[in-house]
């Protein structure tokens, strides 16, 4: 008895199909899809940086103690515009200079936490000296501070004279002052309409 040659079975068929197909899926994925995401999902350039063009020793000098206790608290305005519309007013730099570097505090109770909060001074592009909250964060530069974005960037103008305080208390830097080397904000700071 002769056999007849056997046929494959249809269903045989779609499965060895699929199985290849999803094969090449994976490793279509596995080879194009972290660029596909990225062209789908990442912004562009989330982070806008400025680099501060003064010297360290310009924006320090600038901070005299009396500059610091009437800097106007950024956090608590009520976004009044107006007041950037100001005049410039005339700086007399008159005070001793806070403190020039970073020392361990003189009070040994100031603990973790506590010890990476402060105060960030700046002057805004009406000349206005201005604060906000900021606190020190883990870095591998060990050199950055967290604040708000209008801190940094407000109504079209970057700050100058930025310079952050640890532990601040009216005029008392026990960890000595930072002055800024550079700013960032999100992008999406830069191009927003902001009604602070």
């Amino acid at each position: 008895m002769s056999q007849r040659p056997g046929r494959i079975h249809p269903f045989l068929v779609d499965r060895i199909f699929l199985s290849t197909l999803a094969c090449a899926y994976v490793v279509y994925l596995m080879a194009f899809g972290h660029v596909l995401y990225l062209w789908m999902f990442a912004p562009s350039n989330p982070i806008t940086e400025h680099q501060i063009d003064m010297t360290s020793n310009i924006a320090i000098q600038y901070w005299t103690v009396a500059n610091m206790r009437n800097a106007i608290d950024d956090n608590q305005q009520n976004g009044d515009v107006s007041s950037l519309t100001r005049e410039r007013g005339t700086v007399t730099g008159q005070g001793k200079a806070s403190l020039q570097q970073g020392q361990p505090p003189s009070d040994e109770s100031l603990s973790y936490p506590l010890s990476t909060v402060g105060k960030v001074f700046f002057t805004n592009a009406a000349g206005q000296n201005m604060s906000c909250s900021g606190t020190a964060v883990t870095s591998p530069n060990s050199s950055v501070v967290d604040t708000a974005g209008h801190c940094f960037y407000q109504h079209g103008d970057w700050m100058q004279n930025v310079l952050f305080c640890p532990q601040y208390d009216n005029g008392n830097t026990p960890y000595g002052c930072w002055a800024a080397r550079d700013l960032e904000i999100p992008s999406d700071w830069l191009n927003a309409q902001h009604t602070i």
